[in-house]
C-alpha cells in the first residue's frame, strides 16, 4: 500500500509504518517536527538508535530507498487501520453520477428504507451526497420523522436541497455540514437516532474508528447501523471497518452483498 504522509513530506511514500515496535500499515498523526531524522537501526527493534527510548515516533520504511525515516509525534495513541488505502472524497462536481436513474434500479433505496426504518423514525444519513438515499429515507419516515443528511461538502448539501426541495421533502430533512474529522452534531442529539446509514463513504473518512464511536453516541440503544462500501474497498479493509464498529459498541446481525458491494447491518448494544 502506498500513502503520502503530510503536506510538507509528500515526497515520502510509505509501504510500512511502525509505532514503537508495533508494525502497522497506516497511521494518522500530528508532527512535532517538520524535518525527519534518519539513523542506524537497532538490530532488535528496527528503531533508529538516535531516537530516545521514551520518544513517541513513527518509523517509516521508504518505498523508493529502503531507508527508515523517523518522525517524532505528539503522542503515541495514533489511529490505526491496517491495510487501509487512501481514498479521495468524491467531488461535488461529479454529483450527477451518484443520482443517476440507473443507480436507483441497481440499489433500490426504497426497499432499503422500507426494511430498516419506519414512519416517525429519526435517521442519520452520513455522507449523503446529492441525496440519492436521502430522498427515499425522507419518504419513508414521513411527516413525523426526520432525516439528518450529513456531508463534508457544502456543495453536495446545496445540490441535495435543489433536488429535494421541489419534491416537498425538505421539511423532513435537516442538513448538516460535518468536519473532515468529525460528524460534529450538537450533544443534545446524542441518543436520538433510530437508524444510521453510511453508504459508500467510510473509506473516505480519515478515522473510521472515531466515526463509529460518534455514530454509536448518536444512536438509541438497539439502533441500527447499515454500512455499505464499494468494490474499490478490499474485503480485508472492509473487515477492519466491521472490527472498528464492534469496538465502538456494535454487534453484527447481518452481512451480505449490496448489489456488487459489501454491506453489514449492525445494532448498537
Amino acid at each position: 500500500m502506498i500513502y503520502s504522509i503530510d503536506e510538507d513530506l509528500k515526497e515520502y511514500h510509505l509501504d510500512r509504518v511502525c509505532i514503537g515496535r508495533h508494525r502497522v500499515n497506516h497511521c494518522y498523526f500530528d508532527l512535532r517536527r517538520r524535518s525527519p531524522i534518519v539513523g542506524p537501526r537497532s538490530p532488535e527493534s528496527g528503531t533508529p538508535t538516535n531516537v530516545e527510548e521514551n520518544e513517541s515516533v513513527l518509523v517509516v520504511l521508504l518505498a523508493d530507498s529502503g531507508r527508515r525515516t523517523v518522525i517524532p509525534t505528539v503522542n503515541q495513541h495514533c489511529s490505526m487501520v491496517p491495510n487501509r488505502r487512501h481514498h479521495e472524497v468524491f467531488p461535488a462536481k461529479r454529483a450527477s453520477i451518484l443520482d443517476m436513474r440507473l443507480r436507483w434500479f441497481l440499489y433500490r433505496p426504497d426497499r432499503l428504507a422500507e426494511k430498516y426504518m419506519k414512519p416517525g423514525d429519526r435517521v442519520l444519513d452520513f455522507g449523503c451526497g446529492p441525496g440519492f438515499f436521502t430522498r427515499e429515507f425522507a419518504r419513508r419516515v414521513g411527516e413525523n420523522g426526520q432525516v439528518c443528511a450529513v456531508d463534508l461538502q457544502a456543495a453536495m448539501l446545496a445540490i441535495l436541497r435543489g433536488n429535494l426541495e421541489p419534491e416537498g421533502l425538505m421539511t423532513r430533512i435537516r442538513l448538516h455540514q460535518c468536519r473532515p474529522d468529525a460528524i460534529d452534531l450538537p450533544p443534545e442529539m446524542n441518543g436520538t437516532f433510530d437508524a444510521a446509514f453510511a453508504m459508500f463513504v467510510v473509506h473516505e473518512v480519515p478515522d473510521p474508528a472515531k466515526l463509529f464511536q460518534e455514530i454509536a453516541r448518536l444512536l438509541k440503544p438497539g439502533g441500527t447501523l447499515y454500512c455499505a462500501e464499494p468494490v474499490i474497498v478490499s474485503g480485508e479493509e472492509f473487515q477492519e471497518y466491521v472490527a472498528r464498529a464492534g469496538e465502538a459498541g456494535f454487534r453484527q446481525i447481518d452481512r451480505s452483498f449490496y448489489f456488487v458491494n459489501r454491506a453489514v447491518v449492525m445494532k448498537k448494544r
